[in-house]
């Protein structure tokens, strides 16, 4: 019964008392419980014990379902997050957005090493000096 109550107690400090910036639901619970510290029927002993489970379950739903609701809702969120989320669902990823302000280099896509390698064979092959490094051509030599 103790654990139950100081669960209780950590979640109506976390969803309400926080919240709230008093702890008048703090003090009905400690009151509540102190009420019913002196009773010896067993049967009203175990109905006050899952009444106070029952409670207890019922907040820790609540505030997850809240939870999910703020991660989840559509309605809750911009719309270029609701994008990306519903792209990232389907197992694609956006492009990134061009910033005209601060404008980033294109990057270079980078090459296996084995298109590396025959990069490099092909560029010594015909005369240019180019590596996988480089993507460049250099000049052609004229003989």
């Amino acid at each position: 019964m103790l654990s139950t109550y100081r669960q209780l107690l950590r979640e109506i400090r976390q969803q309400y008392s926080k919240v709230a910036k008093h702890n008048s639901f703090e003090q009905e619970l400690k009151t509540a419980f102190r009420e019913h510290r002196q009773v010896a029927d067993q049967t009203r002993l175990i109905e006050l014990k899952e009444n106070a489970e029952n409670t207890l379950l019922f907040l820790k739903s609540t505030r997850q379902h809240k939870e999910l609701l703020a991660r989840y809702n559509p309605a809750l969120m911009e719309q270029s997050k609701r994008i990306e989320l519903s792209a990232n669902r389907v197992g694609l990823n956006l492009p990134n957005q061009y910033d005209p302000k601060n404008p980033a280099p294109l990057e270079q896509p980078k090459l296996q090493p084995q298109e590396a390698a025959v990069q490099e064979r092909v560029g010594k092959a015909f005369g240019n000096d180019t590596t996988a490094a480089s993507s460049e051509p250099s000049q052609a030599k004229i003989y």
